[in-house]
């Protein structure tokens, strides 16, 4: 087991974010509150929350779900092949779930009531052994921390978006001719990016996206966006 609390939190990978890479080794962001785009790494903290979610839900929910999608993208792209298999689409489904509900957690913060629990005397270093071994506690306060009370929602949320998209196909989609870009949150498009040329999208779209489509594609990810957009380049959309 990882012996290490992780504070700076994904939302979207790291891994995912590496395969947007420019010459210089960095990835372009523009804030949308912001001027024009600027260079950083995949481990900049705009791309991070610190700590919304316990470790259970980041090295245990999350990173299981991580690796097998990464395993599923690089074999896809690899082998460039589009047709996902109907266990490989369960994986993106999975991942597309966490990614959600990672962006949107703070959306539940009114579902987190105060408890009436016996508090229990820890110490630092016994709530961080807790922590790493994924179990929860009652704090000082007679409650549970913040953070594990969101891991359940997403694992819950996780659940029940599964649930509702139950053998949903995905299908790899190539943009040959336009960039795509990456937006702070996936919204409820069933889209992903996967690389600056190639996409994931459910159900049963065309196999290649034309300028326009992928140009349709990006200015939607700007539209649902909160707070960034990101990618190689993003020379189009600097007053998208």
């Amino acid at each position: 087991m990882n012996r290490i609390i992780v504070k700076n939190q994904h939302t979207f990978p790291k891994r995912s974010l590496e395969r947007f890479l420019n010459d210089e080794n960095c990835i372009y962001v523009r804030r949308l509150s912001g001027n024009g785009p600027f260079l950083v790494r995949p481990g900049n903290q705009i791309f991070c929350v610190t700590r919304k979610w316990c470790q259970s839900s980041e090295q245990g929910l999350g990173k299981g779900i991580e690796d097998k999608y990464q395993g599923v993208i690089e074999e896809l792209l690899a082998n460039k092949r589009t047709e996902l298999l109907p266990a490989e689409s369960e994986i993106v489904n999975q991942f597309y779930a966490l990614w959600k509900y990672r962006t949107c957690i703070d959306e539940f913060e009114d579902q987190i009531g105060s408890f009436n629990l016996t508090p229990t005397a820890l110490t630092s270093e016994e709530k961080i052994d807790l922590d790493l071994s994924h179990i929860s506690y009652v704090d000082e306060a007679g409650s549970f921390p913040n953070r594990n009370i969101k891991g359940a929602i997403m694992h819950g949320g996780i659940i029940h978006f599964l649930d509702i998209h139950r053998n949903t196909p995905w299908i790899l989609v190539e943009s040959p001719d336009c960039e795509l870009i990456i937006p702070d949150n996936p919204g409820n498009d069933m889209y992903i990016p996967v690389t600056p040329h190639w996409c994931l999208l459910a159900g049963n779209p065309v196999k290649s996206l034309t300028v326009e489509q992928s140009e349709q594609a990006n200015l939607r990810s700007v539209a649902k966006s909160n707070q960034y957009i990101a990618g190689r380049s993003l020379s189009r959309y600097i007053n998208a």
